[in-house]
């Protein structure tokens, strides 16, 4: 018997701006992406096996790769699949245009940070070794709509 996939982690990259001084993806070192392909057949072994299930897009840092955030949104809803759509970010990429597009995909998001700035900046620099956590909470302002409503 075939197990139900709940969950499907799509590394869209090993890319990364940031050098956490504890990350599995080595601060960035591997530039690739996951290729279209690659993501296509693993959302469709996902949907062979499931009614539903979460896709969430990691890395790396995702934003990275976002031309393929939006090709995998787009087939997960031409298909009329079940799946909800995360992506775990730094929030150091997150603008007004990218935080508008990723709701109109549909695509929650979950921010890294790592504490108060102190902490936070030590583990997670710049590759120029400038602390984070402004650009983090600059992220974290764009997607939160004006009137006080959540992202």
């Amino acid at each position: 018997m075939t197990k139900e996939i709940k969950l499907l982690v799509l590394l869209v990259t090993g890319d990364c701006n940031l050098r956490c001084v504890y990350c599995y993806a080595r601060g960035g070192e591997s530039k690739r992406h996951m290729s279209w392909e690659v993501a296509r057949q693993a959302v469709d072994y996902a949907a062979a096996r499931s009614r539903s299930f979460k896709i969430q897009f990691s890395g790396g840092e995702p934003l990275l790769n976002l031309p393929l955030v939006r090709e995998v949104a787009a087939y997960v809803r031409s298909r009329r699949l079940s799946v909800k759509l995360q992506l775990q970010t730094n929030g150091t990429l997150i603008t007004p245009a990218v935080a508008r597009e990723l709701k109109s995909l549909g695509v929650a998001l979950g921010v890294s940070l790592d504490g108060r700035p102190e902490i936070n900046d030590r583990l997670r620099p710049f590759a120029g070794g400038e602390g984070s956590t402004l650009a983090v909470i600059r992220g974290l302002k764009t997607v939160i709509l004006k009137k006080g409503e959540a992202f």
